[in-house]
């Protein structure tokens, strides 16, 4: 009887750790996932190509930052063959700067941004169209958010329907991105004189 009772108490004891185990495993897991850690980095911390940029970056406003709502879950006129049938709409009206652009940076952590490693990136692809069409952007690649979004930026006229673009990342200094992408306006008499809207979706480093 004796004997039969410590066999029992072993088994409770077994099941017990391994239900211990297993809660704190799944603790580990949903912390990391509440933190935000990228789950397609690497060992080292690097971001691993492809992924797509809002998975680990945010977007944010410069320039006339007042005079443009976004709106990141927008649902109307989804892309054909769009999966979640959502894409980012941005509307701008002009101000005194006439221009704004907005950018996508990693998320804070504690109050700071930290650039990003990014390897086996050899372009960046994604998707627009214009409200009307003609309207007149830049857009730009990898880099620190000042210099990429005055230097260097590729223009393009959309159209009001969904284009694919692709912009070649070349030599780019992908040790520590600081901005993934960027798309910026200028509102003149010859290009979106009044304001525009910019349907985005699936930015992604290939």
């Amino acid at each position: 009887m004796a004997m039969g009772l410590r066999v029992v108490r072993c088994w409770y004891l077994y099941w017990l750790l391994a239900a211990a185990v297993s809660f704190a495993a799944l603790f580990v897991a949903c912390s990391k996932k509440a933190s935000g850690e990228d789950s397609s980095a690497d060992e080292s911390g690097t971001l691993a190509a492809p992924f797509v940029v809002a998975d680990h970056f945010e977007p944010t406003l410069w320039g006339e930052a007042e005079n443009v709502v976004l709106e990141a879950n927008h649902t109307e006129e989804p892309r054909p063959g769009d999966a979640d049938g959502k894409c980012l709409r941005l509307v701008y009206e002009p101000g005194p700067k006439r221009w704004a652009a907005v950018y996508w940076q990693p998320r804070r952590k504690a109050g700071v941004r930290t650039g990003k490693a990014v390897s086996g990136a050899s372009k960046i692809t994604f998707w627009a169209r214009g409200g009307k069409g003609g309207e007149i952007i830049e857009a730009k690649g990898a880099g620190t958010p000042a210099v990429a979004l005055l230097k260097n930026s590729k223009p393009m006229t959309l159209s009001g329907g969904w284009q694919h673009f692709e912009i070649e990342l070349g030599d780019a200094d992908l040790s520590e991105v600081e901005g993934a992408f960027g798309v910026r306006w200028r509102s003149l008499e010859s290009e979106n004189p009044d304001g525009l809207t910019v349907f985005l979706d699936e930015i992604r480093y290939e």
